[in-house]
């Protein structure tokens, strides 16, 4: 809250928070902005497909995961999504996966590629609010090395800082 002094002028004054007494306590928030741009040079299943990508948050150990998400279905070797999310980034979320699928209309959707992301790594690579946009390669889904596309996307955390006040 926002309070006005006792001066004539009244300007706006914000109180001090009473750290000692434990009214306020501090509250930090990160955000994971992620926008799945295109994929290029797509090979096998996606090459004449329709595809979509698919954004999944994983905890250390866990295989399902805490946010699965999304794009739209786009019928072309070189779709083009743009789509953007902002995402609550809770610490112990350490990875993103990005998939990309094949739709079929009669049979199950095939996996084309799978690009994992440490979350940790971007959070350590640069100051806060940085970009990190590019282009990454889509490994195999089938655990091979091998590459079966490019995916652009671009990555961001912000961390939102700021206090709270402690409801007794």
């Amino acid at each position: 809250d926002i309070l006005f002094n006792s001066k004539m002028d009244k300007k706006p004054t914000v109180p001090t928070p009473d750290l000692k007494s434990n009214s306020f306590f501090a509250l930090k928030v990160r955000l994971l902005l992620v926008e799945i741009c295109e994929a290029r040079n797509l090979i096998g299943e996606g090459k004449n497909g329709d595809n979509y990508a698919q954004l999944a948050l994983h905890r250390p150990g866990e295989t399902q995961p805490r946010v699965n998400l999304k794009t739209e279905i786009k019928t072309d070797s070189h779709p083009k999504w743009f789509t953007r999310w902002s995402l609550a980034l809770e610490e112990d979320i350490t990875e993103m996966r990005i998939q990309i699928w094949d739709w079929d209309r009669i049979t199950s959707d095939d996996l084309v590629g799978e690009l994992t992301i440490n979350l940790q790594d971007l959070v350590d690579k640069g100051p806060i609010g940085s970009k990190n946009e590019g282009w990454y390669e889509l490994p195999s889904a089938s655990g091979s090395k091998k590459i079966v596309g490019e995916l652009r996307i671009i990555l961001e955390v912000v961390t939102l800082n700021g206090l709270r006040e402690a409801k007794a």
